[in-house]
Formats: C-alpha cells, sequence, structure tokens
C-alpha cells in the first residue's frame, strides 16, 4: 500500500538507549511497532487524507482511540469497507497521527500542532492532544496568539486557553493590530466573544494595583439581552439620590459604570443626577455607554446620553458603542444611538465597522437598522473585506441576501 512511512522516521524518535530491560523492552516495541506499519503486511484498514492513503491495523488504533475503537467495533460502513476517510486533515497530518498511534511519539510537532490538535481533539488522543498544546504555548507570538486562542477555546484545551489569553492581554495593543487578529474577529466570531470574556475575568482576578482607569475591576459583560423600550427620562427616586449624593466623585464614577454593567436602570439614574463622570473607565477603555449598549438597556442608554455621554467613545480595541449594539444585535440600540449623532461607519480594530459585526455574527435586525441610518455596506477592513464578505464566510445566509 501506498505512500507508507519509513522506518527511520519512525526510528529516531526512540529515546537514547539505557540497560534497564524494561526500558529495552520499550524501545524493541516502539522499533517492532514501527516495523509493522512500515511493512503494512497484515493490515486491515486504509485511513485516506485527500490523496494520502495509509495503511494501518485495526487492534493498533483501537487501543490508541476510543473513537476508532468504537468505529471497528460496530457494524459501520468504515468497518465493513475497511477504509477510513479522515476529513480536515491533511496528508502530512495524518502521518503524524499514525505515527504517535503506533509509537506514542509525535516526532514534528512544530509545522503541524494546530492541525494535529485538532485530529487529536477529534479522535480522543489525550495525551497527543496535550503535546500540541504544549507546542503551542511555546511558539506563542503577537501573530498567532488570537488563532491559538480561538484553537484552545474550540477544542477545550484548558492550558493552551490561559497562556494565550494572558499572552493577548500582556501583548493586547500589538495582538489586536494584527492580521491573526482581524482574521479571528472575522472567521470566529463566536470564540472570539469567548475570548473577550476571559480578557475581563483575567483582569478582576488580577491582584495589580489599580489607577483610576482601571477601577473598578472589569466584569463580563452580559451575554443575555435586555431589550427596552424608548421612555422620557423619569427622575430617580429621592431616597436613591440621597444615598449617593455625598460619596466621592470617584466613586460616584465607579457605581455608575457597575450600574450599567448590572443594568440597574435607578441607580445609573440616581449617580447621573448627582454628577457621576460617564467618561470614567476600567481597564479595557470600557464606559458606561458601553456595557449599557451591549446589553440592550435602551433606557440606559438615552439617559446616558442625555446626560453628555460621548457618543462614539472608544474602548481599547476601538470599538464604539454602536459596535457593541451590532455584535449582540441590539436594533432598537442602533437607532437610539444614530440619532444621538453615532458614526455609523466607525473603525474599530482591524478596520471593522459595526456593519461587520452585524454580519458576522448573523445579526439582521442590527444590519438592517444600521443600513437604513446610512451605513456602508461597502466598506473594507484592513483586510479588504466587505461586510458581505464577513457573511459569507461566517455563513450568514440571511446577512448574504440582506447585503447583497
Amino acid at each position: 500500500m501506498e505512500p507508507k512511512i519509513f522506518k527511520t522516521a519512525l526510528l529516531n524518535n526512540r529515546g537514547p538507549s539505557v540497560m534497564s530491560a524494561v526500558n529495552e523492552g520499550l524501545e524493541a516495541t516502539v522499533a517492532d511497532l514501527g516495523a509493522l506499519l512500515d511493512a503494512g503486511e497484515g493490515a486491515v484498514v486504509t485511513l485516506v487524507a485527500g490523496e494520502t492513503r495509509l495503511a494501518a491495523h485495526r487492534a493498533v488504533l483501537g487501543a490508541r482511540s476510543p473513537v476508532f475503537a468504537a468505529t471497528f467495533r460496530h457494524d459501520t460502513a468504515e468497518a465493513r469497507r475497511g477504509k477510513v476517510v479522515i476529513r480536515d486533515v491533511e496528508g502530512p497530518v495524518l502521518r503524524q497521527l499514525l505515527v504517535y498511534c503506533y509509537t506514542g511519539e509525535a516526532p514534528q510537532l512544530a509545522g503541524v500542532a494546530p492541525q494535529l490538535l485538532t485530529a487529536a481533539d477529534k479522535y480522543g488522543l489525550t495525551a497527543l492532544k496535550g503535546r500540541c498544546e504544549q507546542q503551542l504555548v511555546a511558539q506563542l507570538d503577537v501573530h498567532n496568539a488570537a488563532a491559538a486562542a480561538v484553537l484552545a477555546v474550540r477544542h477545550s484545551c484548558p492550558g493552551l486557553v490561559e497562556s494565550a489569553v494572558a499572552f493577548i492581554r500582556e501583548h493586547s495593543h500589538r495582538v489586536m493590530a494584527s492580521q491573526g487578529w482581524a482574521d479571528a474577529v472575522l472567521n470566529s466570531p463566536c470564540e472570539v466573544i469567548e475570548i473577550h470574556r476571559l480578557l475581563a475575568d483575567l483582569h478582576q482576578e488580577s491582584s495589580e494595583p489599580t489607577t483610576q482607569d482601571s477601577e473598578p475591576p472589569a466584569a463580563t459583560p452580559p451575554e443575555v439581552a435586555h431589550g427596552g423600550t424608548p421612555a422620557a427620562a423619569v427622575p430617580p427616586p429621592t431616597d436613591r439620590i440621597s444615598r449617593v449624593r455625598n460619596l466621592s466623585a470617584k466613586e460616584k464614577s465607579s457605581r455608575l459604570l457597575q450600574a450599567a454593567k448590572d443594568g440597574a436602570l435607578e441607580d445609573l439614574r440616581a449617580l447621573l443626577a448627582v454628577g457621576a463622570d460617564t467618561g470614567f473607565r476600567d481597564r479595557y477603555g470600557w464606559r458606561a455607554l458601553h456595557y449599557s449598549a451591549y446589553r440592550g438597556d435602551v433606557q440606559a442608554v438615552r439617559s446616558l446620553l442625555n446626560s453628555g455621554a460621548e457618543v462614539d467613545a472608544r474602548t481599547l480595541l476601538r470599538a464604539t458603542p454602536l459596535h457593541l449594539a451590532a455584535v449582540n444585535n441590539h436594533a432598537a440600540v442602533v437607532a437610539a444611538l444614530a440619532a444621538s449623532g453615532a458614526d455609523v461607519d466607525a473603525r474599530a480594530a482591524a478596520g471593522l465597522t459595526p456593519l461587520h459585526d452585524a454580519a458576522a455574527h448573523g445579526n439582521a435586525e442590527a444590519a438592517t437598522a444600521l443600513l437604513r441610518v446610512g451605513a456602508n455596506k461597502g466598506a473594507r477592513a484592513h483586510n479588504g473585506l466587505t461586510p458581505l464578505h464577513a457573511a459569507l464566510v461566517n455563513n450568514k445566509q440571511q446577512l448574504i441576501d440582506i447585503l447583497k
């Protein structure tokens, strides 16, 4: 059968010779299994990845992988045909996967670790998945950190998640200005939202000294929309005002930010009534208006705007409140912000507009609201992609129809 894995590639991965009989036995086992794989004799299954076909033994695959074991144990089409087609895996990756199944070694992780991790997760090869994680942690840099974090979230790799998120936090400006981050935002929006959540959680747990711009600890923006309907401003109860009137300016502003995070409308209004600063920010540059827009709290958004909140305020990722409303499909907030003069084509990190965000997430209501107030559906991000491209990449058919 062809092509075959050369025995030398397998034997080169044995540990150094030792005098221990146990280790000698293990080394001999590796060599024997390597020879068995190279010979192909008695193989009863063929693994196929594209043009690559490799002979293997059911017993070896089943002993390593619970997924292969289940495949061969039951009357599946693969078991009957003696052929397993492995999709989304390239030939070199399949070779490394098979090398590991026979020898317990993964000789060339540096170039294929992301793809091999995906395959290892698919086939339940826990130890190999762990080695791939270690390799990816070792090679983290500004350009691949976003992709590593997306991969870690998608395949539940806690060690890699922790390392990648910590790296992104430490090098946030450079990572988020990279092409890798732009690609992640467009191609993996759900994972990027989770990365944002983890970044906020990491900040909340940090024991670093804080300054005015980093207090209070950042909280995770709620992911559940709280829609509201525009209403006339209602004066907050006198007792609420009296409880916060004598607080320091810093404490008032800090509580305003927290009220926006929590969706506590009456507290927010009371704090605005006593002069809380709408420009107060947490470490990630989020202001009260960002959190209220993210939640979809239309009445809070209106109250903040009426109190002088900056409609196009930027987070550290250059996101405006309009971007955050688009991400969570809050059409009413989009309309309220636009009516107050928000830049409907504002550019966040990687040159993304609110319409890019709505398209990538499949948010038809927000996209329609943005187009209604004049958003440019031909706007191009730094990598040249339009909102329509974002919808196509993420297979959001309703948005494709809207943006054509």
